[in-house]
Protein backbone atom coordinates (compact mmCIF):
# COMPACT_ATOMS: atom_id res chain seq x y z
CA UNK A 1 0.00 0.00 0.00
CA UNK A 2 1.29 3.66 -1.11
CA UNK A 3 0.86 6.12 2.15
CA UNK A 4 1.71 9.31 1.99
CA UNK A 5 1.87 11.46 4.71
CA UNK A 6 2.58 15.13 5.93
CA UNK A 7 5.82 16.52 6.18
CA UNK A 8 5.15 17.38 10.44
CA UNK A 9 3.87 13.24 10.43
CA UNK A 10 6.50 10.91 11.67
CA UNK A 11 6.04 7.38 9.89
CA UNK A 12 6.13 5.71 12.87
CA UNK A 13 2.84 7.26 14.28
CA UNK A 14 1.33 6.82 10.76
CA UNK A 15 2.17 2.91 11.07
CA UNK A 16 0.66 3.18 14.73
CA UNK A 17 -2.63 4.57 13.91
CA UNK A 18 -2.77 2.08 10.47
CA UNK A 19 -2.85 -0.60 13.09
CA UNK A 20 -5.02 0.63 15.53
CA UNK A 21 -8.04 0.75 12.59
CA UNK A 22 -6.49 -2.31 10.76
CA UNK A 23 -8.59 -5.34 12.51
CA UNK A 24 -7.26 -8.64 10.56
CA UNK A 25 -3.99 -6.76 8.82
CA UNK A 26 -0.79 -5.52 9.93
CA UNK A 27 0.74 -2.47 8.73
CA UNK A 28 4.84 -3.03 8.06
CA UNK A 29 7.33 -0.54 6.76
CA UNK A 30 8.99 -2.18 3.78
CA UNK A 31 10.41 0.82 1.72
CA UNK A 32 9.54 4.65 3.68
CA UNK A 33 10.32 7.76 2.21
CA UNK A 34 9.58 10.97 4.37
CA UNK A 35 8.18 13.89 2.60
CA UNK A 36 9.45 15.74 -0.14
CA UNK A 37 9.99 19.30 1.30
CA UNK A 38 11.42 22.32 0.27
CA UNK A 39 11.19 25.82 1.79
CA UNK A 40 10.04 28.78 -0.34
CA UNK A 41 12.70 30.17 1.17
CA UNK A 42 15.45 29.13 -1.12
CA UNK A 43 16.52 30.80 -3.64
CA UNK A 44 15.31 28.32 -6.33
CA UNK A 45 11.53 28.69 -5.34
CA UNK A 46 12.53 32.69 -4.87
CA UNK A 47 13.31 32.60 -8.45
CA UNK A 48 10.31 30.87 -9.79
CA UNK A 49 8.21 32.66 -7.93
CA UNK A 50 10.05 36.48 -9.25
CA UNK A 51 9.54 34.94 -12.73
CA UNK A 52 5.61 33.82 -12.71
CA UNK A 53 5.25 37.49 -10.80
CA UNK A 54 7.46 39.60 -13.67
CA UNK A 55 4.86 37.79 -16.37
CA UNK A 56 1.82 37.48 -14.44
CA UNK A 57 1.81 40.12 -11.40
CA UNK A 58 0.14 37.66 -9.90
CA UNK A 59 1.29 37.31 -5.86
CA UNK A 60 4.29 35.34 -5.41
CA UNK A 61 2.54 32.45 -3.37
CA UNK A 62 3.37 29.34 -3.13
CA UNK A 63 1.07 25.83 -3.60
CA UNK A 64 1.31 22.78 -2.02
CA UNK A 65 -0.11 19.60 -3.48
CA UNK A 66 -0.69 16.44 -2.69
CA UNK A 67 0.29 14.08 -5.53
CA UNK A 68 4.07 12.66 -6.23
CA UNK A 69 5.56 14.60 -8.76
CA UNK A 70 9.48 13.92 -10.55
CA UNK A 71 10.43 16.68 -8.28
CA UNK A 72 11.00 14.64 -5.56
CA UNK A 73 14.01 12.90 -7.28
CA UNK A 74 16.05 15.98 -7.22
CA UNK A 75 16.92 16.93 -3.04
CA UNK A 76 15.42 20.94 -4.04
CA UNK A 77 13.20 19.93 -6.99
CA UNK A 78 9.75 20.87 -6.96
CA UNK A 79 7.06 21.30 -9.43
CA UNK A 80 6.48 24.35 -11.32
CA UNK A 81 3.25 25.09 -13.54
CA UNK A 82 1.13 25.77 -15.54
CA UNK A 83 -2.19 25.51 -13.93
CA UNK A 84 -3.07 29.83 -13.18
CA UNK A 85 -5.95 30.48 -10.91
CA UNK A 86 -9.75 30.04 -12.19
CA UNK A 87 -8.89 27.36 -14.22
CA UNK A 88 -10.13 24.28 -14.14
CA UNK A 89 -8.00 21.20 -13.06
CA UNK A 90 -7.37 18.82 -16.43
CA UNK A 91 -4.01 17.24 -15.64
CA UNK A 92 -4.25 13.65 -15.77
CA UNK A 93 -7.68 13.77 -16.75
CA UNK A 94 -9.90 11.62 -19.80
CA UNK A 95 -9.69 15.15 -22.74
CA UNK A 96 -6.69 16.71 -20.66
CA UNK A 97 -6.08 20.21 -22.16
CA UNK A 98 -4.49 24.02 -22.12
CA UNK A 99 -5.55 26.72 -23.78
CA UNK A 100 -3.23 28.86 -26.06
CA UNK A 101 -3.21 31.48 -23.84
CA UNK A 102 -2.42 29.58 -20.73
CA UNK A 103 0.78 27.67 -22.91
CA UNK A 104 1.99 30.83 -23.47
CA UNK A 105 1.85 32.28 -20.49
CA UNK A 106 3.57 29.08 -19.01
CA UNK A 107 6.16 29.30 -21.70
CA UNK A 108 7.06 33.19 -20.94
CA UNK A 109 7.46 32.37 -17.45
CA UNK A 110 9.59 29.80 -18.00
CA UNK A 111 11.50 31.21 -20.52
CA UNK A 112 11.80 33.83 -18.03
CA UNK A 113 12.48 30.86 -15.02
CA UNK A 114 15.39 29.59 -17.20
CA UNK A 115 17.37 33.11 -17.75
CA UNK A 116 16.99 34.20 -14.16
CA UNK A 117 18.68 30.26 -13.29
CA UNK A 118 20.90 29.80 -15.93
CA UNK A 119 23.76 32.13 -14.81
CA UNK A 120 23.83 30.78 -10.99
CA UNK A 121 26.43 28.78 -10.32
CA UNK A 122 26.53 25.61 -8.09
CA UNK A 123 28.12 25.23 -5.09
CA UNK A 124 28.80 21.95 -5.73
Amino acid sequence: MDVRYPVLFSPERMFELLNQRLKYLKATDEHTRPPHFVSDQTELVQELLEAYHEVTGGEKKTIAIGGGTYAQSMEEGVAFGALFPGEVEMAHQADEFISEESLFKSARIFARAIVRLAGKKSEE
